[in-house]
């Protein structure tokens, strides 16, 4: 999924969006032969291709564009893209959500702030009747926290994951447990201090979580009494 700094923060936005598509888009396409099983389910919003979703193994997974930071003109549209993808994705798996096929929706977005609150808050609408764990995942503020709600929105069963900037700790690993009778028979819990359960089939690992030369910074996601209540002036 694109950031603001793949493309709305460079001197030339064009260039670096189309230098973004070229290397990034339809990337489930470089996967090696044994998970090429696994293209069929992987679509793109027609509108905006960026979008996709794909489920595998009783989990959705919804990726959407949206930015952090000043508004560049194009924020409002791609809100609108964004709840008009989650609507479909909805609507699609309807039935899977109802009746279990379906246990869990993970979706991926670069941020999350106060003028992009409508999401989330469009999230809730359409995913809490449910009752499945829904994780939004997201970058942009640098620091890794887990969090429960997000500036007054929450639901029961969600979470949201602000993972740490690349450069100082190593990749997340998020583990689903598989749903076999062999899988089912394995111990799944919290063994570590850097794993975190984020349901009672998926959990978290920081593997190390931030390196030791790494400097601190303040956390910013889930109280929110930081980075001016998480952008709150942006437009």
């Amino acid at each position: 999924i694109p950031g603001d700094n793949d493309w709305r923060d460079c001197k030339d936005r064009k260039d670096a969006w189309k230098l973004w598509k070229k290397h990034f888009m339809a990337l489930e396409k470089n996967w090696n032969q044994t998970l090429k099983a696994f293209l069929p389910s992987v679509v793109r919003q027609p509108i905006r291709e960026e979008n996709f979703a794909f489920r595998i193994r009783g989990v959705l997974f919804i990726g959407v564009h949206i930015l952090g930071g000043a508004n560049d003109g194009g924020a409002s549209r791609r809100q609108d893209d964004n709840e008009a993808w989650v609507d479909e994705q909805v609507q699609r798996h309807s039935d899977s959500m109802q009746n279990g096929r379906i246990r869990a929706v993970i979706v991926f977005g670069h941020a999350m702030n106060a003028p992009r609150l409508r999401l989330l808050e469009h999230l809730r609408t359409e995913l809490s009747p449910f009752g499945l764990p829904v994780i939004y995942f997201k970058g942009d503020k640098h620091t890794f926290e887990v969090c429960d709600s997000f500036l007054g929105v929450t639901w029961d069963n969600f979470t949201m994951v602000q993972v740490e900037q690349g450069a100082n700790a190593p990749p997340i690993k998020v583990t689903i447990r598989g749903t076999t009778p062999s899988s089912l028979q394995q111990p799944f819990e919290k063994a570590t201090s850097s794993e975190t359960m984020l349901s009672d089939f998926i959990k978290l690992d920081q593997r190390g979580g931030r390196y030791s030369w790494a400097k601190e910074r303040g956390m910013n996601a889930c109280g929110a009494e930081s980075r001016q209540q998480v952008d709150a002036d942006s437009t």
